[in-house]
């Protein structure tokens, strides 16, 4: 699921790196505009906890990925790359300070895309049950900033991949007639 102006190509791509990581089938939702509801003109931002409800009410049984290229925020923090709930059925991603455009640099778009997956996985990390990790060789490790993002790696530690894991298949023994359990 889109909302705003995120590249073709990346959602492709990204769905790809999802069903390869996950081991579950994805489809591709409606691409929709950023909810002008979320938007805060003291902030300039957009609240990310209004998209992700938004999102999670226009999922059917399965889990949605939510990307947007808007510029995120959640209460007590200046913004987020992404934003998910423990064992809940959506997340989603912004790709606005993914991208080096903002950080007023040349615009690299495999670095973006790179970005995009990891902070993809980390998120739907904690909609599969996973919780922080201390570890920059785990996806789970909090990124407080771009350096962070760029530091840790794409992958899970040995812990989390094993609770990841087991808990996908938990997921998909309750939904083995729809074997697309992702929507992004």
């Amino acid at each position: 699921m889109v909302f705003g102006n995120v590249e073709k190509d990346i959602i492709r791509i990204l769905s790809a790196e999802v069903e390869r990581k996950f081991g579950i089938k994805c489809k591709y939702g409606k691409r929709f505009d950023v909810p002008r509801e979320a938007y805060s003109k003291f902030r300039k931002q957009y609240l990310g906890d209004y998209i992700l409800e938004f999102a999670s009410r226009l999922n059917g049984s399965g889990k949605v990925l939510a990307v947007t290229d808007a510029d995120l925020y959640t209460r007590g923090v200046n913004f987020i790359f992404g934003l998910a709930k423990i064992n809940g059925n959506s997340c989603v991603v912004s790709i606005h300070r993914l991208r080096e455009e903002f950080y007023g640099r040349k615009s690299d778009y495999n670095l973006l895309l790179e970005r995009t997956i990891k902070e993809s996985f980390h998120e739907l990390g904690h909609v599969f049950g996973l919780k922080h990790c201390s570890d920059f060789n785990c996806v789970m490790k909090f990124s407080k900033d771009i350096c962070e993002v760029d530091m840790k790696s794409m992958n899970f530690c040995e812990n989390h991949e094993k609770i990841l894991f087991k808990n996908i298949k938990k997921y998909s023994a309750t939904y083995i007639m729809h074997r697309e359990n992702f929507v992004l």
